[in-house]
């Protein structure tokens, strides 16, 4: 399993925030078209342009592909896309309080 390194400067200080890699922003398209209920996706699909990512796992695994977004705290994230690829890894999207948070993608 992956870890997360919050941007909280209590633990970790934050990373030079950056935009999208296109990775990043394949796996985010892909699995917010996937999500229900589909009245919402445009409210988060509006949000990748503007996306800046934060921090970043450190697992060392060639494929984890989960990163945290500037504006993201240390509160509770709430799952917004769940999905269980072909290739066996899971895709992960979190949101908090409407603005992305977290992709995971282990």
């Amino acid at each position: 399993m992956s870890k997360l390194i919050y941007a909280d400067e209590s633990c970790y200080p934050p990373s030079e925030a950056r935009g999208l890699s296109r990775e990043e922003q394949y796996w985010l398209q892909f699995g917010l078209q996937h999500m229900e209920p589909e009245g919402l996706r445009g409210r988060y699909l509006s949000q990748l342009d503007h996306l800046e990512v934060a921090a970043s796992c450190d697992c060392g695994e060639p494929t984890c592909v989960t990163v945290q977004f500037a504006g993201a705290g240390r509160e509770q994230a709430s799952r917004l896309v769940e999905l269980e690829l072909q290739d066996g890894r899971r895709l992960l999207i979190r949101h908090q309080q409407g603005r992305l948070a977290e992709l995971e993608l282990i």
